[in-house]
């Protein structure tokens, strides 16, 4: 097989794994509660997070940091403005 074949080959591959879906999520922020802390919860309780409500949000592609936003509201839904995307290493 040429090299051009095998460019030809691999742009093939790249358009295919280009169109599956991934799950992406913001993570606003976590926090360790001990479990007798959590089971007296209700529905309206308050769970006061570490993070600071301007602070920037991690963008994860499943379980790895992708990118770096804050969040917007668009008109009653939810979104993030990415201020930056990691590198991307090769090492895993």
């Amino acid at each position: 097989m040429d090299s051009s074949q095998n460019l030809h080959q691999q742009r093939a591959h790249l358009e295919r794994v280009a169109t599956i879906p991934v799950p992406v999520s913001a993570k606003i922020a976590t926090k360790k509660i001990a479990i007798a802390d959590l089971l007296p919860l209700q529905p309206g309780a308050i769970i006061e997070l570490d993070q600071s409500s301007s602070e920037p949000l991690d963008i994860l592609v499943g379980d790895r940091k992708f990118a770096v936003g804050h969040p917007v509201k668009i008109q009653d839904r939810l979104g993030v403005v990415v201020h930056h995307v990691e590198r991307r290493s090769s090492d895993g």
